[in-house]
């Protein structure tokens, strides 16, 4: 399939969508959940609701996940990047260059936990490896 005159692996992009979330459900529910719970400093009233209020925020980071794989996709294509280096090493320049340093400045100015935002940047960085790695494999 073409979008804006490039080939896109929908296919690709759809795994990598699966593949973000799932190792989200690792990272958050096994991996690091307690100590982002605990950074979040959230009450043990907001703790036990948490799980009873994430089907929208799921809904939105899985429509979030879709477009991140089919931007890096369009980018790759639009860079010729079909190395499996050039493209993880392009992937974490992106990954420093935006989500770490927007993430770090919304944390800063907003009073948030910083190691809350240290578990989130990881797991960005994670998925968004994860990410090229398909997408430059399928493509």
């Amino acid at each position: 399939m073409e979008i804006l005159g490039m080939p896109v692996h929908l296919g690709a992009v759809a795994l990598s969508t699966a593949v973000a979330f799932g190792i989200g459900v690792l990272w958050y529910m096994v991996l690091f959940g307690k100590q982002w719970r605990d950074a979040q400093r959230f009450t043990e009233t907001q703790k036990k609701e948490l799980g009873s209020s994430m089907q929208v925020p799921m809904i939105v980071s899985i429509i979030g996940y879709f477009i991140t794989a089919l931007v890096l996709s369009l980018l790759f294509s639009q860079l010729h990047i079909t190395d499996l280096s050039k493209a993880v090493s392009t992937t974490f320049l992106l990954w420093l260059g935006f989500p770490f340093v927007m993430g770090l400045t919304c944390t800063l100015y907003g009073g948030r936990s910083v190691p809350g935002f240290l578990i989130d940047a990881g797991y960005q960085l994670v998925y968004m490896v994860a990410m090229a790695v398909i997408l430059v494999t399928f493509n």
